[in-house]
């Protein structure tokens, strides 16, 4: 409820791309990737606990031309090696849980 005379902030879902090259990714987005060829997504440098990136093989060929996703000195499910996405029409979020683990990936 808003009072009258009051104000309120409407947010709205995350942006979405649609990515037919090599890019590096911004929190809060939803990425739709064309997997023609191999692409390598690049983490954002700087994060926040709660962010939240969300990457499709729109083009459902993963398997073939996979998606790396590169951590840009975070950690990917504690881990700083890349993750590869490379089951055909793969969805992928990827949730910043803080230094210690950094991207959670479900």
């Amino acid at each position: 409820a808003v009072s009258l005379g009051g104000s309120v902030t409407i947010v709205t879902g995350p942006a979405s791309s649609a990515v037919s090259s090599n890019i590096t990714m911004a929190a809060n987005n939803k990425y739709f990737v064309s997997t023609a060829a191999a692409r390598t997504l690049t983490l954002p440098a700087s994060a926040s606990v709660g962010d939240s990136i969300e990457v499709y093989d729109a083009t459902g060929t993963a398997a073939t031309y996979n998606i790396t996703v590169a951590p840009n000195s975070h950690k990917i499910n504690g881990s700083v090696q890349n993750y590869i996405i490379d089951v055909n029409g793969a969805a992928t979020t990827l949730t910043y849980t803080g230094t210690s683990y950094g991207w959670k990936v479900r």
